[in-house]
């Protein structure tokens, strides 16, 4: 079940990895899905990393809204009370996983642009070459 899995997710390093994080899962627009990982963490961490985003996308928890829940029910345990110093941290976390998100979706908008120029590009070009053959044809 893995290996089909895996045929639609991409794993990336993120190299300014906020302090609290070790793995986050982002869903694409193509239905495919980036697992980003903490470079600074050991290969056993990765690892654990990895495969605690794979359950999440096995389980469809990226349809669901509350964070702490997910985790509390990944980690199989009640979810716990966190004092205030936890909780600025995974909000730290949470927004710096938006603001990746946000900068992930307008670097693949302006992929996406530049890909629609090219095609443009790549036509008007094959239209310039056609109009050429043309005219020797036609001998003008």
């Amino acid at each position: 079940m893995y290996s089909k899995i895996m045929d639609i997710i991409n794993v990336k390093y993120l190299e300014k990895a906020p302090t609290v994080f070790h793995g986050c899962t982002v869903e694409n627009e193509d239905g495919s899905y980036t697992i980003l990982l903490d470079p600074n963490d050991s290969a056993e961490r990765q690892k654990e990393a990895l495969e605690h985003e794979l359950e999440h996308i096995m389980k469809g928890d990226l349809q669901k809204e509350d964070v702490q829940q997910i985790e509390a029910e990944a980690h199989h345990m009640a979810q716990p009370a966190y004092d205030a110093a936890e909780s600025n941290a995974a909000d730290k976390a949470e927004r710096e996983r938006q603001r990746v998100l946000r900068s992930l979706r307008r670097k693949r908008k302006k992929i996406q642009r530049w890909l629609a120029e090219y095609e443009e590009y790549r036509k008007l070009r094959q239209d310039i070459e056609w109009t050429n053959r043309k005219r020797s044809w036609w001998g003008k």
